[in-house]
């Protein structure tokens, strides 16, 4: 949208542009008649001034019906008929919405000429919030991330309305989220404080996709209060959820030896996985104690660690527990293997593709078949 300020009466014209949300103008002659006019979708609003040589500036604020033409800090005029014709302009952009391909085009100019696209941003903005707000999401959410994209998420970042989208499961898939979400923990400073704010929710589907975007931020440690409550939740899916979270947030060994006495193995085998990528020294102990572990998913967890620091027992027990008497671990020991990649434990892996159980044997044969597109 843009201001056109047009002065006839002249034999050399004067057309200008300006912004609209604060446009100054300054003249150095004024004709006897000088016409404003906005356009916006087809509604052209005119405004007649006559008078001297004068410095103006004309200010819109939207939404609340408000002009202003202003002389330094003089109020010259608030003309009733402008006033109307830019609420008759506010309803009849309404209904108008931001489509993907617009702003594609918008932010396709940031590199030629950074300062108009932020105005026309702003304008789209304006024009239809909502819109531009799921529409941006889904943009950042695709994977691009250059300078535009960066003034975009700190545009969307001064709101906290772009939270209710980037968490609701029907308006962004999981993927576009995790990618929006990585941006705009750039772009605002203060994305998880907003994410906590929802901590209130019993949508079990939203709680969920905010544990996803915890999981990879770098501010998550504002919401270890939250996820250490989060922890006795009665659904368990969200409680396991939320041990990992914890575990990676604080490598505390005395939090995840906490989380290692539960009762649910889900608990403990996302705890464990928390401490993935840690400091060794610190955790070895507690992933020895794993190993042992009653349930299959905490030992395979436990094991494809040790085997990644180099603890020589990870590759003991993986090749011990190949031959244990319970499908559901051997079948953890050939996801494990798939884990860790090693071409070393390649032996072990073809054992089980011909093992008694059918569970094992698609397992193997499907973390094998993984290895060798990936040119173990």
């Amino acid at each position: 949208m843009r201001l056109v300020l047009e002065a006839g009466g002249f034999s050399e014209s004067f057309f200008k542009r300006v912004d609209a949300d604060n446009c100054g103008c300054r003249r150095d002659r004024l004709g006897v008649a000088a016409k404003a006019a906005f356009h916006a979708t087809g509604l052209r609003i005119e405004l007649h001034l006559s008078g001297t040589p004068w410095t103006a500036e004309l200010r819109w604020i939207p939404g609340r019906g408000h002009i202003q033409i202003m002389k330094g800090r003089e109020h010259l005029m608030k003309p009733r008929r402008l006033v109307d014709g830019f609420k008759g302009m506010e309803n009849a952009t309404a209904a108008r919405s931001v489509g993907a391909e617009e702003l594609a085009t918008v932010l396709a100019g940031f590199g030629e000429d950074p300062s108009l696209t932020k105005r026309q941003l702003r304008n789209l903005q304006a024009v239809d919030a909502s819109g531009f707000l799921r529409v941006s999401l889904l943009h950042l959410g695709s994977g691009a991330n250059g300078p535009a994209e960066c003034h975009l998420a700190q545009l969307l970042g001064a709101e906290r309305a772009y939270v209710d989208i980037l968490t609701d499961p029907d308006q962004i898939t999981d993927r576009e989220a995790i990618t929006a979400a990585s941006m705009m923990s750039v772009g605002d400073p203060v994305f998880c404080r907003k994410l906590l704010e929802m901590r209130g929710s019993r949508d079990v589907r939203r709680i969920s996709r905010i544990l996803q975007l915890i999981d990879r931020s770098e501010q998550g440690m504002v919401l270890v209060p939250w996820l250490r409550d989060l922890v006795d939740d009665e659904n368990p899916r969200l409680a396991s959820k939320a041990a990992m979270i914890l575990s990676r947030l604080t490598r505390n060994p005395m939090v995840v030896h906490r989380f290692l006495r539960s009762g649910d193995p889900r608990v403990r085998a996302n705890a464990v996985e928390g401490l993935w990528g840690g400091n060794i020294e610190c955790t070895r102990t507690l992933l020895h104690a794993a190993a042992a572990d009653s349930n299959h998913r905490v030992v395979a967890n436990a094991l494809v660690e040790l085997y990644r620091c180099g603890d020589s027992l990870g590759q003991t027990r993986i090749e011990e527990l190949v031959g244990h008497a319970d499908p559901l671990f051997r079948a953890a020991m050939a996801w494990a293997i798939g884990e860790i990649g090693r071409p070393e434990l390649l032996p072990a892996l073809q054992l089980l593709e011909h093992d008694s159980a059918l569970t094992v044997r698609l397992r193997a044969g499907r973390t094998l078949k993984r290895l060798q597109n990936s040119a173990l």
